[in-house]
């Protein structure tokens, strides 16, 4: 990793990039989609003072882009974050600025996560206590779920703990879902994010993935849609105005 700048993590990273862009080292963009995770080959076209410009080979994944994308190269174990400030579907461009390496490593999901199409609310049970949540995404084998902070403390949930649940995603239903907690990250100044790593039964299991598997074609429609859109003929006054 470069260390010419001193303890600047953000000129580090600009160095990063820019050490690249003069190695042309090939590289992936990742960005996260309703719960799924886009891969996309891409080349640095150039590099000013606070951005660059990046060619991507399919534009599509980075319509409607919010939050941070990641930059994969081997020449560093951790990806760089960064921030989509333009897009020019025409010429496949990214303008992207806030270059930042990733506080780790980066894993890859072993399974396909989804996000529901409309909200879910859910109960934790855990012993006595119970925690209202939010689910946030979805995978054959757990779940994230979102939850006050404050919730959480008053019924001491922690890492490790079994935790219960029932909910229902589009048509599926999962009564009595067990599982453990994963994690508890903040997400907020008030809300955490639980990681639950579920145990499905054998027919639980089979109908969540086939739920999964409609809902990831539902969302590349999505995506699809939202491209076209985007291509399309502009308006007068988008003309004018």
């Amino acid at each position: 990793m470069p260390g010419s700048s001193q303890n600047n993590p953000i000129a580090i990273a600009a160095e990063a990039v820019l050490q690249m862009a003069d190695q042309q080292t090939p590289l992936t963009l990742t960005r996260s989609y309703k719960g799924m995770l886009l891969f996309q080959e891409a080349k640095i076209l150039a590099v000013h003072p606070g951005y660059a410009i990046f060619e991507a080979c399919d534009i599509k994944a980075f319509v409607d882009v919010s939050g941070m994308i990641h930059l994969h190269t081997p020449l560093y174990d951790r990806p760089i974050c960064a921030r989509v400030i333009g897009c020019d579907l025409g010429q496949c461009r990214l303008m992207l600025t806030d270059f930042v390496f990733a506080s780790n490593e980066w894993q890859d999901r072993s399974k396909i996560r989804v996000q529901p199409r409309d909200p879910v609310y859910l109960t934790l049970h855990c012993g006595r206590q119970s925690v209202l949540a939010s689910l946030h995404d979805i995978q054959a084998g757990g779940i994230s779920v979102m939850a006050s902070q404050a919730n959480l403390q008053v019924a001491g949930l922690q890492p490790g703990y079994p935790v219960r649940t029932s909910f229902q995603v589009g048509s599926l239903v999962l009564r009595r879902l067990e599982g453990s907690v994963e994690y508890i990250r903040q997400a907020s100044q008030t809300l955490a994010r639980i990681g639950i790593r579920i145990q499905p039964r054998k027919d639980q299991l089979d109908s969540l993935q086939r739920y999964i598997d409609r809902r990831q074609a539902e969302i590349l429609q999505e995506l699809d849609r939202s491209y076209f859109r985007s291509m399309g003929p502009r308006r007068v006054e988008e003309l004018y105005f």
